[in-house]
């Protein structure tokens, strides 16, 4: 509720009445009958203001109807039932009233997980670093007890369970509740003297330094001794953020990747992780957010409890520290950062790149470096690295070895390779200390509203992207990005769009939802196999999930949105697909000979229908189930003797374009065709991208009557290439100079990417049902090869 949609003016007027804890006898009457949808009765107003206040973090109001004690004791059921992190916001209340402390409230809540037999994966991340912070329970410590539990006699008794499991928690840790310095301290009552229990010198001394103080600091007691009081129970942390304080948030430490809650406070913690920077205030954080300023400050007093996040300390800020934290190798002095050379001393000539999950799994699985994990995990969940942790990933990979990538065998060599090349970018991107690299998920970015994304990416020079990316998000070319124009670059139109601007490219198919089919069109039959493509209601390919979300981000980087179909296969494939969703198909390996034996079985239809045509096809044993379908696993892929890849931009004089078609391999070390060459030269000068960063992939057919070879265009793409060492490496040394990244060849670069999608925008609409529908095709078309058109059939 309290990143709320601000259109509505409705709910918003109900969330700024319940912020000021308004009764229903001081709504004014012509509120009540204007917004009596969401107001409704004053039995209803009163049951819902309660829960509305505990998600907008509200503390208790002499208006509401229930007592204090009770409203509190609602607070912790609430979160407990969903598993939340401890109600920290409500802390001193609920000490003071229920006498729960957040290790209690974890050991109660780790029990119940325990008691009813479900696994620690249901323990949402943030809940999970606290658990394991507080209480020293991670996933292999519940295994253990899980399994030690069932072995005890008393297990099969259901109402002994939970004195089953107390037996075999283990005690608090000492030191993983150290605080912070600047963390207030608080007592839980006045001393008392446990029964068998000892209080020790420096618990003692510690517990009267803090007695004697109406606001003490952790950093002015003796570190031991405040931890040990934590320890047991008898003092409590308060992690208090003002609207101007500032946070960073680091390479993530400890973080646990668990499930979900998916509610509206844990949105805005990742909301948080991405575009958090100590250039902000907090004030100024929940502005570009659009969130409420008292979330904002609850979450951020969170990540820097959990440790995710530090808070920079205000200039001049001291803290007079004991001793002992210095003497036991404590914090810094303020539990902060150290202001020089942070990422905000220079905002100019800042980059942000774009990067998609498939990076991130070339990191976790092709590295041997602890820190290159932790690294990696923070790209995923974080969202973002900023420039000193880019800086990081530079020298991590760096230390990687290809030797022992590729003794390692299978998939690391080619993992390393990506490492390699993302590495190799980000230094040209640089060019040598002279621009600073901050590098964000597509995913994350996709999950903020179009504003706090504007907001948030205005600070930087250019936005780049990697090709292919899984998806892209609306982008207005402010800044410049040298990625996707438009979210319709990720979907079929933009294939279709391509080829019929060039009246060239493979026989090609956009079925529409619920289509069936008995064979297919007759410009398709030609091919032995075929490119599929799933299609989703985001006119995005069908993929995996958004973290936050849990919504399709479109198509995976590493292509795993896409089938390679053997046409044995097709027609059963595409009946059972486009049921669920329109299918694009498209023909991408030519009959390379006549087979008038089996191409007339292949062809054949029958009266009995399409699944005895099958069963007659299988019985002639031309299925090979190793090569009927399979998925292209990474944009490399694609087969090197049907495909071509020419990376963009490319110099386009008079004497190179002599010098290359003089050339056998095309140009030079790329070893791309010259005819390849020639194709891609016609699509830059279709659409006038010249300047861009991407590259066209060409197909060859071959007739299987006079084997001629024909190359056409298969896809254009934006963003710097990945997946190929020499197109990688040629489009670096262009990055490294300001040939792409001046802010002139930004300019043009920025009015060539607006007018492609423009023209992008308006072939979509012809064929379309419009954004509000998912631009979902109307009718299923067909491409020929030579031109766009209605599919008929019969």
């Amino acid at each position: 509720l309290g990143m709320a949609d601000r259109s509505n003016k409705g709910l918003n007027l109900v969330l700024d009445l319940v912020r000021t804890q308004t009764p229903w006898s001081k709504i004014p009457p012509e509120i009540r009958k204007r917004y009596q949808s969401q107001l409704g009765t004053e039995d209803k107003w009163e049951r819902l203001r309660i829960p509305w206040a505990l998600q907008l973090h509200l503390p208790h109001h002499t208006t509401m109807l229930i007592p204090k004690s009770k409203f509190y004791y609602r607070a912790l059921e609430a979160f407990r039932v969903k598993r939340m992190p401890y109600p920290y916001h409500y802390q001193r209340e609920i000490i003071d009233l229920l006498g729960i402390l957040p290790r209690r409230y974890y050991s109660e809540l780790i029990a119940t997980l325990l008691a009813s037999e479900r696994g620690f994966d249901e323990v949402p991340s943030f809940t999970a670093r606290d658990v394991v912070r507080l209480i020293n329970i991670d996933r292999n410590a519940y295994i253990r007890i899980a399994n030690a539990c069932k072995r005890d006699n008393q297990w099969s008794n259901v109402k002994r369970r939970h004195a089953v499991i107390s037996r075999y928690l283990p005690p608090p840790p000492l030191e993983e509740g150290t605080p912070d310095p600047w963390w207030n301290v608080w007592t839980v009552g006045a001393r008392k003297q446990e029964e068998g229990v000892e209080w020790e010198q420096k618990e003692l001394n510690a517990f009267s330094t803090i007695t004697q103080s109406e606001s003490t600091l952790a950093g002015e007691v003796s570190r031991t001794g405040v931890n040990m009081l934590h320890c047991r129970g008898r003092v409590w942390f308060e992690v208090k953020l003002t609207p101007q304080d500032r946070i960073t948030v680091p390479p993530l430490e400890g973080f646990v990747m668990n499930k979900l809650n998916r509610d509206q406070f844990e949105r805005l913690m990742y909301e948080i992780f991405v575009t958090a920077d100590e250039s902000y205030t907090l004030q100024e954080l929940a502005t570009v957010l659009n969130a409420d300023l008292r979330l904002v400050l609850d979450a951020a007093s969170l990540y820097c409890r959990l440790g995710f996040a530090k808070r920079v300390p205000p200039h001049g800020e001291s803290i007079a520290l004991h001793v002992s934290w210095e003497s036991e190798g404590g914090n810094q002095p303020t539990g902060g950062l150290e202001r020089q050379g942070t990422d905000t001393d220079d905002l100019r000539d800042r980059i942000a790149l774009v990067y998609d999950a498939s990076v991130v799994s070339w990191l976790m699985m092709g590295s041997f470096s602890a820190t290159l994990k932790q690294l990696s995990v923070s790209m995923f969940e974080v969202g973002r690295l900023r420039a000193k942790s880019v800086e990081q990933l530079i020298t991590e990979i760096g230390k990687l070895d290809r030797n022992t990538a590729a003794a390692a065998g299978g998939e690391f060599l080619e993992y390393f390779e990506y490492s390699a090349a993302l590495r190799r970018t980000l230094l040209s991107i640089q060019a040598g200390g002279k621009r600073k690299v901050s590098m964000f998920r597509l995913g994350s970015l996709a999950n903020l509203d179009h504003k706090t994304r504007a907001k948030l990416l205005e600070r930087y020079t250019c936005v780049v992207s990697i090709a292919p990316s899984r998806a892209t998000t609306e982008h207005d070319q402010n800044p410049p990005s040298l990625g996707p124009p438009s979210r319709l670059c990720r979907s079929p139109w933009m294939k279709l769009f391509l080829y019929q601007s060039l009246q060239s490219g493979p026989a090609s198919v956009l079925f529409s939802r619920g289509t069936r089919i008995t064979t297919l069109p007759h410009p398709l039959r030609k091919y032995r196999r075929y490119l599929v493509v799933e299609w989703d209601a985001s006119n995005s390919q069908v993929a995996s999930s958004n973290p936050v979300t849990g919504k399709t981000e479109g198509l995976d980087g590493s292509g795993n949105g896409v089938l390679i179909v053997h046409r044995c296969e097709i027609v059963l494939l595409l009946n059972s697909r486009i049921t669920l969703h329109p299918v694009f198909v498209q023909g991408y390996e030519t009959m390379e000979f006549e087979d008038s034996k089996q191409g007339k079985l292949r062809e054949r239809r029958t009266s009995s229908g399409h699944a005895r045509w099958a069963s007659a096809i299988m019985m002639a044993g031309c299925l090979k189930r190793d090569e009927d379908m399979r998925r292209i696993k990474s944009p490399n892929a694609h087969s090197k003797e049907l495909t071509a890849v020419v990376p963009l931009p490319f110099p386009t004089t008079k004497a190179d374009t002599k010098e290359k078609k003089n050339s056998i391999e095309g140009r030079g070390e790329l070893g791309v065709p010259v005819e390849a060459y020639e194709v891609a030269k016609r699509v830059v000068m279709e659409f006038g991208v010249g300047r861009a960063v991407g590259y066209v992939r060409t197909l060859t057919e071959i007739n299987p009557k006079t084997k001629e070879i024909k190359w056409i265009p298969l896809e254009l793409e934006f963003g710097v290439v990945m997946f190929q060492h020499n197109s990688n490496t040629t489009q670096c040394k262009l990055l490294e100079t300001d040939e792409l990244l001046s802010e002139e060849a930004l300019k043009s670069h920025a009015n060539d990417m607006t007018a492609f999608a423009k023209r992008l925008d308006k072939f979509v609409s012809k064929y379309s049902s419009g954004p509000g529908k998912g631009w979902l095709p109307r009718h299923s078309l067909l491409f020929d090869g030579h031109s766009l058109r209605r599919l008929t059939l019969a």
